[in-house]
Formats: C-alpha cells, structure tokens, sequence
C-alpha cells in the first residue's frame, strides 16, 4: 500500500483517478499554491531585518531585553561604531532613531518596535521546525481532497 501523502498535489495524485477531472483539479491546486506564495501587505524593511537579527541571537525575546540590545547597539554607535544602525533609544518620548541605508534617518515609535519584536518572534518560532501558514494551508487543501474523495467513494 502506497504512503498517504502530505501535499495537496500528491494527495490530488492519489485520490483521484488519472483523467480529465484529476488533471483539471491538479491544474486547480497549482494555481492556489502560486497565490498562497504572493506577498500581502507591505514588505519588511531595514529595521524589521536588523530586529529578527537581534532577536534571533536571544536567549528569552521580550521588550526589556530588545531595549536593553538597542541601548547597548546606540552606545557602540556612539564609541564610533558606523556598522550599528541604532542612534538612541528615548525612554521618556518613546522614540527609536535609527539609520536606514535608503531613507536615512529615521523615527519610530515604541509602540511600533513591540509590533516589530513581536513579527520577529513569529519568524523566529516558523524557523524552529513549525510548519508556516501557507504549508498549513497546502495541507489542509490536501485534507479537504481527501475528504472530498471519501465521499465521493461513498456515493459511488
């Protein structure tokens, strides 16, 4: 007996019987795995990049702790270091300025860093073994065929 499989096209391939409905079904499932792989949204920038660097060398990624890296990246900056992008950390107007090596000089809000700290923690755990979303998703198509089959098997 053939291994189940763990795709949506193997599991199309062995489901569904050679012919015209499988090859239109294939053709289907190839064009949903191509739209699955398009980026939405806005595309991570510089500092999105520099934070999952920082936070990928962290042993336990909270807030504190980035903030306690970025104080430490704006001080090696301050000593002369031109490699660190990080300028200042301000506490008390909660600000981040950073050097971008496109737009310059740059400002964000606190706010935004924790939602930064938080993509990079996402990234982080999906690099750990955990499947990402659009395999996920490939996985479940491949279920839904599976299911679709079963029924198909049982009205037949």
């Amino acid at each position: 007996m053939r291994e189940l499989p763990c795709t949506a096209t193997g599991a199309v391939d062995y489901y569904f019987p050679p012919g015209d409905k499988r090859d239109h079904v294939m053709g289907l499932v190839r064009l949903g795995q191509a739209f699955g792989r398009q980026h939405c949204g806005r595309k991570p920038g510089f500092l999105h990049h520099y934070i999952c660097g920082i936070v990928a060398g962290m042993e336990k990624p909270t807030f504190a702790n980035l903030l306690a890296e970025l104080d430490l990246a704006a001080a090696r900056r301050d000593a002369g270091d031109d490699h660190e992008p990080i300028e200042r950390v301000s506490r008390s107007f909660e600000l981040l300025t950073f050097h971008d090596p496109r737009a310059g000089r740059c400002q964000i809000a606190l706010g935004t860093l924790r939602d930064y700290l938080t993509a990079a923690k996402k990234a982080k755990t999906n690099n750990t073994g955990h499947r990402l979303y659009e395999e996920s998703a490939l996985v479940n198509c491949a279920h839904a065929v599976h299911r679709a089959a079963k029924k198909q098997r049982k009205i037949l």
